[in-house]
């Protein structure tokens, strides 16, 4: 998601930078609000085009290899996926709260000056005052098998409650499709007070994809997820359902999955979309097996 990045007086006298084309410059100022708190951003030349230079007739494929020319960024693969990573991201960016969430191999974290891990002894406790694992030490990886593995989390002590939260937000942002809607807080408070567990508001969230409904805020997200809580059936009276458009691309999956007629549909009570109410699980498991 994009976030507020500060400027270095010394950037504009860097040997590289100043190689560089106008437009290319431009650029690399508008990846460093791209890239995430480690310096490493998706290489995507054309949703970068759209999000970085929309108005702009410019070939970012050329531009991003200008910069890879010039030592201003590199390319890499992780897990199947090409990423970039900004050179001495790090040394001028310095979150308080640094949030991870692309791959960052070890080869990758001094090119973006991250330093290096402290040790730690055998047993994997670190010592000497030492944290819970941090996002750009690889602590993402941590936070989403929490985010997995945790139905809520009442029972994380509060260093785990800090990532399992960093995991939901990358879990629901993903379900969402926009890296734009703001402080994660609404959910946040909702996952916090139980309100329902991480994979219901997983699949509420991926029902309703924010560029579809021109979603701007997770606001908008938590009160849907109230509003379905409050819906719930009664104890012993049925499972909780969520409601998907006719027009969601998931739509004939959800049919197969719950064995329900993709010709029977419903109303939604609010929107008056075309749709039908599933129960959460079936879509619970569509997500699972996706």
């Amino acid at each position: 998601m994009a976030r507020i990045r500060s400027i270095h007086p010394g950037l504009f006298t860097d040997e590289g930078f100043v190689s560089c084309s106008p437009l290319a410059r431009l650029l690399i100022l508008g990846l460093w609000t791209e890239a995430d708190d480690q310096g490493v951003f998706e290489w995507k030349p054309v949703t970068l085009k759209m999000r970085l230079l929309p108005a702009d007739g410019a070939d970012v494929t050329a531009l991003l290899s200008e910069l890879a020319e010039h030592n201003i960024c590199r390319r890499f693969e992780a897990d199947g996926k090409a990423f970039g990573a900004i050179r001495n991201f790090r040394k001028y960016q310095r979150p308080k709260y640094p949030t991870a969430v692309h791959p960052l191999p070890d080869d990758i974290a001094s090119y973006v000056a991250i330093p290096p891990k402290p040790a730690v002894e055998d047993d994997g406790i670190p010592r000497k005052g030492g944290k819970p694992p941090q996002m750009e030490d690889g602590g993402w990886r941590e936070g989403e098998e929490i985010a997995k593995d945790a139905s809520k989390p009442a029972s994380l002590d509060a260093g785990q409650l800090e990532i399992f939260l960093k995991g939901a937000e990358f879990r629901c942002t993903d379900a969402a499709g926009s890296s734009s809607l703001g402080p994660f807080l609404p959910i946040a408070g909702l996952l916090r007070e139980g309100v329902v567990s991480l994979d219901e508001a997983v699949t509420m969230i991926r029902a309703r994809p924010a560029a579809a409904g021109g979603v701007l805020s997770w606001k908008f997200y938590a009160k849907v997820i109230r509003d379905e809580s409050r819906s719930r059936p009664a104890n012993g009276s049925g499972p909780a359902k969520v409601f998907v458009a006719r027009t969601d691309p998931g739509w004939e999956a959800h049919c197969r999955a719950a064995r329900h007629s993709p010709s029977l549909t419903t109303q939604h009570t609010e929107t008056k979309a075309e749709g039908w109410y599933f129960p959460v699980s079936s879509l619970s498991s569509i997500e699972r097996s996706a």
